[in-house]
């Protein structure tokens, strides 16, 4: 056999039994992971936040949630979503709860609940900085950033806008003036001629009413304001909106909330006369 023909035949050879290798190698298991909640999230009716800040108890109403202790408000869309990625979480690594001061979970910082079922949220491990979670007798670990995401203070939970998403305004009374939705668009029945009736103008104000962000919540404000504006929607609910103003501030409480919605005079005008609003 010559030199060539010989080195031929051990590449050959080599590359035979690399693929001979690849098909006869033991195939690795596959990775398990394992549900934090064991509760259908989707069915889960209650939630729970117990700090030392206090708790904070959600209901589901009507497929909406609803913050109803400390106070009552709507919950942040974006926070609320954080929640509810947590009821879905899954870790690759469970221990047996045998020593809970060596995961944090001695005192844990915060809980969270779902119906009867509790999570408590511990320390880091040092390598990875997953946190420690205890469900039931079983400690997992998952990704920090479930637990940062989650408020530990009521205010940093209340959804910031007048109106939820859900809630489609039809008609708006205030002092003499009504703004209300027919056929043919929004019309504005007012005693002050210096108002505007203009469809465009009154849509944006309307867009206005659904989008405006509170630059400050007031938590349970001690006074009532002495006017009023009344919001009917579209599936037949009214709202009612308590109007109070400072020197730089106008706030707007919902009637069936224990908040208070803070806007610059300047905002807080224009939502309360359409005919301040100016198309760009």
């Amino acid at each position: 056999m010559t030199h060539h023909a010989r080195l031929n035949w051990i590449m050959l050879s080599a590359i035979v039994g690399v693929l001979l290798f690849l098909y006869f190698r033991p195939q690795p298991q596959d990775s398990r992971d394992y549900p934090i909640f064991t509760n259908s999230a989707a069915a889960t009716k209650a939630l729970r936040l117990v700090s030392k800040h206090g708790e904070i108890v959600l209901e589901q109403r009507q497929d909406n949630w609803y913050v109803t202790k400390p106070l009552r408000a709507r919950p942040d869309t974006e926070k609320l979503k954080a929640i509810e990625k947590i009821l879905i979480a899954r870790s690759q690594q469970r221990f047996p709860l045998s020593d809970l001061a060596r995961y944090g979970l001695e005192h844990p910082y915060l809980e969270l609940h779902a119906d009867s079922q509790r999570v408590a949220f511990g320390g880091f491990a040092p390598i990875t900085n997953q946190q420690y979670v205890t469900s039931g007798d079983t400690v997992y670990l998952i990704a920090p950033h479930y637990g940062l995401a989650l408020p530990q203070q009521v205010d940093g939970l209340i959804d910031r806008r007048l109106l939820a998403a859900h809630e489609i305004p039809v008609r708006f009374d205030w002092e003499n003036s009504t703004v209300k939705q027919l056929d043919d668009g929004w019309h504005l029945d007012v005693t002050d001629v210096r108002t505007v009736s203009n469809n465009a103008v009154l849509q944006q104000w309307v867009r206005m009413w659904q989008t405006a962000i509170a630059s400050e919540l007031a938590i349970k404000p001690q006074t009532q304001g002495n006017s009023f504006v009344k919001v009917s929607l579209q599936n037949g609910q009214e709202l009612t909106f308590w109007v109070s103003r400072t020197a730089d501030a106008i706030v707007l409480q919902r009637q069936d909330e224990d908040i208070g919605y803070q806007f610059s005079v300047e905002t807080g005008q224009q939502l309360l006369d359409p005919g301040l609003v100016r198309i760009d």
